[in-house]
């Protein structure tokens, strides 16, 4: 699975006995893209725990 696109489809292609051209979808994968507020919660508790370590190692000097 290829993982750098976020929305990947593969085609089936030939001609039916009459000549028509027929098309079909074989595979589709969509990877899954966090919500912002994924982020900002992250982000926030990346926060959370360098202010804690910053305090402890000012509690200990």
């Amino acid at each position: 699975e290829d993982s750098d696109n976020i929305l990947g489809v593969s085609l089936i292609g030939g001609d039916d006995l009459n000549r028509d051209r027929a098309w079909l979808i074989d595979d589709l994968s969509v990877s899954a893209v966090p919500e912002p507020s994924t982020y900002a919660l992250m982000l926030g508790g990346l926060g959370l725990v360098g202010f804690m370590a910053a305090r402890r190692r000012k509690l200990q000097a």
